[in-house]
């Protein structure tokens, strides 16, 4: 983000400096109930917004001003079509910190999901239709994602899901354990509960 700065005139990268010095990810808003669409006076679970929009308006380096492009926090493609495993992510270093690659993971019995062919995230893609083309250029299913957050609580007594009740004040916790995970494998599959 702080890089895009510089691409603006001179007169304008102060503020917009600060402006990416304060930025944060709202994990709030995953943790609260929003206006149900078409039910005025519903509230209940849902993904936020800025995930459900496929493209932004932002503010442009141009003398256009303002523009839409495509939104990451919807999806993320890899720049040029390359596959999240491309050995140009390697680090030529051979530093295994600087190494962007995304490597296959062994979740289930020896089964290998092949995250390093995919040039684009997924949310929540359907696993019984194994690895497709809708797969490796991303897949959304936010309306699963729905389904599940307002079918999952926490058991803390067993350090596990319980998906015998509706979710209750533990989805800020559940959140709050994605933004802990140390592994990205651990993070895009559902090994971190």
């Amino acid at each position: 983000m702080k890089q895009e700065v510089f691409k603006f005139p001179s007169s304008e990268r102060s503020k917009l400096l600060e402006a990416a010095e304060s930025w944060r990810w709202p994990y709030w808003d995953w943790a609260m109930k929003k206006p149900v669409p078409g039910q005025p006076h519903k509230v209940d679970y849902n993904v936020p917004l800025v995930i459900l929009t496929r493209e932004v308006q932002i503010r442009l380096p141009t003398t256009l001003g303002y523009g839409n492009v495509p939104n990451a926090f919807y999806q993320f493609t890899m720049p040029k079509g390359i596959t999240m495993g491309d050995p140009s992510l390697e680090d030529k270093d051979k530093d295994p910190l600087k190494d962007l690659r995304i490597f296959p993971v062994d979740y289930n019995k020896g089964y290998k999901y092949p995250f390093d062919v995919c040039k684009a995230t997924s949310r929540h893609p359907k696993s019984e239709t194994g690895v497709n083309q809708d797969w490796i250029m991303g897949k959304q299913d936010n309306e699963a994602i729905v389904k599940e957050l307002r079918d999952y609580r926490w058991d803390p007594k067993n350090n596990n899901e319980d998906k015998n009740g509706n979710l209750t004040a533990s989805l800020r916790d559940a959140f709050y354990r994605l933004t802990t995970i140390k592994n990205f494998e651990d993070f895009a599959t559902k090994r971190a509960g």
